[in-house]
């Protein structure tokens, strides 16, 4: 079985110092104890029946004025998944996410929002043990993040529903969140359906789990998948069953992939490492990819923020099945390869020196759904991966 395989059961990634397994789940998500139109029942069943192994209901606070009633539902329970403790902490200026491995005392969340203080709720969160992770920081219909003190946030919600529309995705991505990394903060990178209805209109183009957040935990259980988001073990697919892409370095030429998304490398002296860039795919299941590195200097990095110009760029080079690896260096497009296949391993070669701060990231395109109005709300982002870092800050 391929170590990056998505869609069979949790296996290790071998080949690193680091014991774990991938599983997947979704961040966020409603049911009607807030603005969702189907019962906490119906959500997780649903949930439960494309697979999922972690799963939590986030809804709003303000629906519930602060106190967070779904928690107590008698229905907020399964026996195939591991369930978090979630809210979003709703303002007019930014919405985030809570999660928990058990619920906690949302009094002090609660008097942040009234407050409008993410500054606050973010302690506020800490002090709960819980994790605060902002959510579609890029939005333009409703609740772009404008909030201008979050230092020390867990987390961002980079891929909300649909890749490119509603939420302008590709700059929470590119803009947002590598302004963050940028600026010598390590801050993890997640996915969230925001799924509101299963019956509606809605559920037409917005379902659970796409995208689909894979964290790599120590075990199956609450405190480990958080731990892992904490930690920033987490890649993104657009749905549970699409490519997904795994990212590590081999740090010291040993041919042991000894660092992984989330890990933050030191060095002593000048070196040479190895970033390596695995992706499996079940449009064309069981084939070895044909791999064929382009230039980057064929797409600016403004083109890659720029929608139109990935259009143009993918359907120029892609036929279905097919897919772009991007790799990023320091919100830069530094490596570019183009897979034709199921199953791929890229490597690319860098020397880092000690004294650099650097980080790493790598994205997954390929073509859209087909239709029109899917390509326009989808867009052309398959996989996104987090960072490996050097040289940050401990």
């Amino acid at each position: 079985i391929s170590p990056f395989a998505p869609g069979c059961d949790p296996i290790q990634t071998p080949a690193t110092s680091i014991e774990g397994t991938w599983y997947k789940g979704d961040l966020h998500c409603h049911s009607t104890h807030s603005d969702g139109d189907s019962s906490v029942q119906d959500v997780i069943a649903t949930a439960e029946s494309i697979g999922l192994d972690f799963f939590v209901i986030t809804d709003h606070d303000g629906d519930m004025e602060g106190s967070p009633t779904h928690w107590y539902d008698p229905d907020y329970h399964s026996e195939s998944m591991v369930l978090l403790y979630g809210v979003e902490w709703t303002t007019g200026l930014g919405h985030a996410n809570v999660w928990a491995s058990q619920p906690f005392d949302y009094g002090g969340l609660w008097a942040a929002n009234r407050a409008r203080d993410a500054r606050a709720a973010i302690d506020a969160a800490h002090a709960q043990e819980a994790l605060f992770s902002i959510n579609h920081p890029s939005a333009f219909l409703c609740c772009p993040w404008e909030y201008e003190d979050d230092e020390g946030l867990d987390g961002i919600e980079v891929w909300n529903a649909m890749y490119r529309l509603p939420n302008f995705n590709f700059v929470s991505t590119a803009v947002f969140w590598d302004e963050r990394l940028l600026a010598g903060r390590r801050v993890t990178g997640l996915g969230g359906s925001d799924t509101h209805e299963l019956k509606g209109f809605q559920s037409l183009f917005l379902r659970l789990a796409e995208p689909t957040t894979w964290v790599f935990a120590r075990e199956r259980s609450a405190d480990a998948v958080l731990e892992a988001v904490r930690a920033g073990r987490v890649s993104i697919s657009h749905e549970p069953a699409g490519p997904r892409i795994d990212f590590l370095a081999d740090t010291s030429g040993d041919g042991f992939y000894d660092a992984m998304m989330g890990d933050n490398v030191l060095l002593s002296e000048a070196t040479d490492i190895t970033l390596s860039i695995r992706m499996e795919s079940q449009d064309a299941p069981g084939t070895v990819a044909a791999v064929v590195e382009l230039s980057p200097q064929m797409m600016a990095d403004d083109d890659r923020r720029d929608p139109d110009a990935q259009e143009f760029l993918v359907s120029g080079l892609l036929n279905g099945g097919e897919y772009l690896a991007l790799l990023m260096k320091n919100g830069k497009l530094h490596g570019l390869w183009k897979i034709t296949g199921s199953t791929a391993q890229v490597d690319f070669r860098e020397r880092v020196a000690p004294d650099e701060q650097v980080f790493y990231r790598t994205e997954l395109w390929g073509r859209p759904p087909e239709g029109l109005i899917q390509r326009w709300l989808h867009g052309f982002t398959k996989a996104v991966s987090n960072p490996i870092y050097f040289g940050y800050p401990e």
